[in-house]
């Protein structure tokens, strides 16, 4: 099986974003950069949690099909 550096996989990448993700949502992160996400929050709480609900289900599922469709192993 062909062999790939790690920083080059998809499937890598979905995982680490997934983990950032459910990171900044338990520590309830109100500020990304210039972004303060405290004021979307506390208009809609419920939006919010939606919405990083479906950014977690798409990066999740972003992991299992890269995994599924991979055809090369990782290096380092």
């Amino acid at each position: 099986m062909d062999s790939k550096p790690w920083y080059t996989s998809k499937t890598l990448w979905a995982g680490v974003l997934t983990t950032l993700v459910g990171i900044l949502t338990a520590l309830k992160i109100v500020h990304i950069g210039p972004i303060q996400v405290e004021n979307i929050a506390a208009e809609s709480e419920g939006l919010s949690q939606t919405i990083v609900g479906l950014v977690e289900m798409f990066l999740g599922l972003v992991t299992v099909l890269g995994r599924l469709t991979s055809k090369t192993t990782l290096s380092r």
